[in-house]
């Protein structure tokens, strides 16, 4: 069966989901959702939502797609088991120590991997599957193509957005809205930065088109047309985007959807009515409606650049197509749609006890069979009811819960039945049935206990200092970094894999860095390098997101004696020890301390061991667009871009031109060289300094100054001709 699966920020879109044809919806609760900004139901109103759900036969998932404090995970729990022994039917979460917890304390709970995992391909659904992920929704970007393999290479089942709105970068690797104000999208709280102006300049120069003011403002997305082609393509549900928008919106186009995907499902040719298109136009839409990425790798089309607002006549039909279906919300049919259809059976005898039972499926397609019996039945001394006047009564359902599809009724003929008999037996009758459709969703905790986590793997060694490693951009910048000799090792991109044997003739460790981003068009970089792995001359491998994380998992058990260890990136997110656990239970045990927890919260976790980034550029965005075509001057050169915002802050963007997409850093480089004291607390045994548009003379500087306060202790070499750098989220952190 193909799922339609809308959006739930509210009880009340919950219940328009519904009524609209939805088969499922997710939904935000109290805590712990990417859409804090919401109008998500308390915990009672999601309790009653798990009901009605369940109620009508539907599934709710419940959304916890966030990165989790170690702090928080006590709370989860608590607040999480009263939706898990109600029945909630499956559970999208972000975090891999939250999937660590689940699957221990909840084993049988259906874990769906959110978008917000930016799974890329096959190495990284293997890996979610492998440790009992049910279901993932992949990245927006991914093209059809990518999608197909996906599910052919490993049966998992693929939920895909079909509507609504379009994040600028992979979802879960963004860290704008954080860097900038604090608001963390892994926390549910993004800013939406990517929507504002921005005046663009390439190599200096200004974007040769000047009306381009909101270049990173994607259009909604809108697939419609595409829907048999994603039926073909394998995927299991269809997603509409949209918790923060209201009721009107849910109900107005899941029904579209429901019209569509039922035309689909039917075998007769597929087309789109003009009046569905315009609903789904009026009900939303930034300057028009982008196919997203299956068949395009990336476009200007895609992009609002304009962020033209409804105005006249278009504004006055959007009022009016919300209108209409604000009155359908509120009428008869609406609480009819809400009814959960069943089969009833009657039986009547004279001077027996009447008994209607009653059946609905329940969980997994299971017959729910329920009767209920009242006296009252004797025979008729004249006018007896008919067999029409008895289904009459039974039909009178009213605002019920339940109304039957059908009733058989097995009655004797010239029978006497008081009305208020079929009344208490249809009363009893759907409450017992109410008790045991709730029942049959409801489950109990098997621990109560969280699994231990993994403390103490790495002991310093208070003899030996951190290693100082550096991650250069381009080859000039590794120049210099190869003639320092302040430098340990060297983390060396693919790009400049070339230069492997130069680096270790310097005598310095050699690491390979893998992409930020790995997709399918990108399999030779993989290939290139396992063929470099061979050599046997890397001391490490940097891992930075868990399609590199599977692949590395996969060759390490294929190839033992050759891979290197791995080193996993800020952007693998360990937010919490469970996930620091989770990648220690695969013996990744050696991780980059994360960007979004203070020093306060990194002291009380166990970061023995651990390699944290001292100077560099935070990559706030990692996008599959590109902004030289956005602004219609691709020369196919890759580059540096500059974009500036309102408040005069440049942002240096890389376009990669060998896979067509673009890398966002931050205005101001992360520089911690005046917090040695704090930083020594960590007990880190790496340091990492990263580079990305500076000049070499300008890296030569910064290791020296860095090298000098950190492996020397020195502090003369703290001097105001440094660049300007940020703490980041060092003594800050995020809510």
């Amino acid at each position: 069966m193909t799922e339609l699966l809308a959006p739930a920020g509210s009880t009340e879109a919950l219940r328009a989901a519904f009524a609209a044809g939805a088969d499922a919806v997710y939904i935000g609760g109290s805590r712990f959702g990417a859409r804090a900004y919401a109008d998500n139901p308390d915990d009672t109103d999601l309790l009653e939502a798990i009901a009605l759900t369940h109620r009508l036969g539907k599934k709710l998932y419940l959304t916890v797609n966030t990165l989790i404090k170690d702090e928080e995970l006590d709370t989860l729990i608590s607040w999480f088991r009263p939706f898990y022994n109600a029945g909630v039917d499956a559970v999208i979460v972000q975090d891999l120590g939250v999937v660590r917890v689940f699957r221990a304390m909840f084993p049988d709970l259906p874990l769906h991997a959110s978008t917000q995992m930016t799974i890329t391909g096959t190495e990284g659904a293997i890996l979610l599957k492998n440790h009992g992920i049910k279901r993932i929704v992949p990245a927006r970007e991914l093209s059809l193509k990518e999608l197909a393999e996906i599910r052919e290479k490993t049966g998992m089942e693929l939920e895909t957005f079909v509507h609504g709105a379009m994040c600028y970068s992979f979802s879960g690797a963004c860290l704008m809205s954080s860097m900038i104000g604090g608001r963390s999208g892994n926390r549910g709280r993004c800013a939406g930065i990517c929507r504002l102006p921005f005046r663009m300049e390439n190599d200096g120069n200004a974007s040769r088109k000047q009306e381009v003011l909101y270049p990173m403002n994607m259009k909604d997305l809108c697939a419609i047309d595409e829907l048999p082609d994603l039926i073909r393509a394998g995927i299991s549900s269809f997603k509409i985007e949209g918790r923060m928008k209201k009721a009107e919106y849910t109900a107005g186009v899941t029904a579209v959807y429901r019209r569509a995907l039922d035309a689909c499902l039917s075998g007769h040719k597929y087309t789109v009515p003009q009046e569905d298109r315009r609903q789904l136009l009026a009900l939303y839409n930034r300057d028009g409606f982008t196919k997203g990425y299956f068949y395009q790798h990336n476009g200007p089309d895609m992009v609002a650049m304009l962020n033209e607002k409804l105005q006249g006549k278009r504004q006055q039909e959007a009022q009016k197509t919300i209108e209409k279906i604000r009155g359908q919300l509120h009428s008869k049919q609406t609480e009819t749609m809400l009814q959960r259809q069943v089969h009833g059976h009657l039986y009547l005898r004279a001077d027996k006890p009447a008994v209607l039972t009653i059946e609905a499926s329940g969980p997994s397609g299971k017959v729910i069979s329920v009767s209920a019996e009242a006296s009252g039945t004797e025979r008729a001394a004249s006018r007896p009811v008919t067999e029409e006047r008895v289904r009459q009564q039974l039909n009178k359902t009213g605002t019920s819960a339940f109304a039957f599809s059908s009733i058989s009724i097995d009655m004797e003929s010239n029978l006497f039945v008081p009305m208020q008999t079929l009344n208490t037996l249809r009363r009893n009758g759907f409450a017992a049935l109410e008790e045991q459709l709730q029942a049959a969703y409801q489950r109990t905790a098997v621990s109560a206990v969280m699994p231990p986590v993994c403390i103490g793997r790495h002991l310093p060694d208070s003899s030996k200092k951190p290693e100082i490693r550096i991650l250069p951009h381009n080859e000039e910048q590794l120049e210099a970094v190869i003639e320092s000799g302040d430098v340990d090792g060297v983390y060396l991109p693919v790009s400049l894999i070339h230069l492997s044997e130069k680096v270790r003739e310097s005598g310095k460790k050699l690491y390979l860095a893998l992409p930020y981003i790995l997709r399918q068009e990108m399999a030779g970089l993989l290939q290139q390098a396992e063929s470099a792995i061979g050599s046997g001359i890397w001391d490490g491998i940097l891992l930075r997101n868990l399609e590199e994380t599977g692949w590395y998992a996969r060759c390490r058990k294929e190839l033992p004696s050759i891979m290197p260890p791995a080193v996993l990136d800020a952007t693998i997110y360990t937010m919490n020890m469970q996930a620091v656990s989770f990648f220690a239970d695969m013996k990744l045990t050696k991780r980059t301390l994360p960007l979004e927890l203070n020093f306060h919260e990194l002291r009380n976790q166990d970061t023995n061991g651990s390699e944290l980034i001292l100077y560099g550029r935070t990559p706030l965005m990692f996008s599959a667009q590109c902004l030289k075509q956005t602004a219609g001057c691709c020369d196919g050169k890759p580059g540096w871009i500059t974009l500036t915002d309102r408040k005069q802050a440049s942002f240096p963007v890389y376009a990669d031109c060998r896979f067509c997409g673009n890398t966002l850093y931050n205005s101001l480089p992360v520089g911690l060289i005046q917090e040695t004291q704090a930083v020594k607390h960590l007990e880190c045994s790496s340091f990492r300094l990263e580079f990305t548009n500076e000049h070499p003379s300008d890296v030569t500087r910064i290791l020296h100054a860095y090298a000098a306060a950190y492996s020397k202790g020195s502090q003369t070499d703290f001097n105001d001709d440094l660049p300007p750098t940020t703490k980041g989220h060092f003594r800050r952190g995020v809510e």
